[in-house]
């Protein structure tokens, strides 16, 4: 990565053909094709760690979800709307607590 990144400024400084056909991209697709096989050798390494063990693979697939799910935002008793997570949680137990005590009467 090294020699790429010093081969790719060799070449911003002085630009030819030379200097980017004969140099930078060689090592350049030598350091994608070496950081690619280490990507696959690295999945290959956790599969074999997830094997009789669920809960490992699920917690891995938990951390690559790009979505994080989140409380949207609830309508008070008064009108106002919930601004964080907590407010939302204490606003949905106080109507399940009425729900409940009603259904109990």
């Amino acid at each position: 990565m090294k020699q790429r990144g010093t081969t790719w400024r060799k070449y911003r400084q002085f630009r030819s053909a030379a200097n980017y056909d004969d140099e930078y991209r060689k090592i350049r697709n030598k350091a994608n094709e070496r950081v690619k096989g280490d990507g696959d050798a690295h999945r290959k390494r956790l599969l074999k760690g997830f094997k009789g063990n669920p809960k490992r693979f699920y917690g891995y697939m938990r951390g690559l979800q790009s979505v994080k799910d989140n409380v949207m935002g609830l309508k008070k008793v008064d009108g106002a709307v919930t601004d964080t997570d907590e407010e939302a949680a204490n606003e949905l137990a106080n109507c399940f607590n009425t729900c409940s005590q009603r259904t109990m009467e």
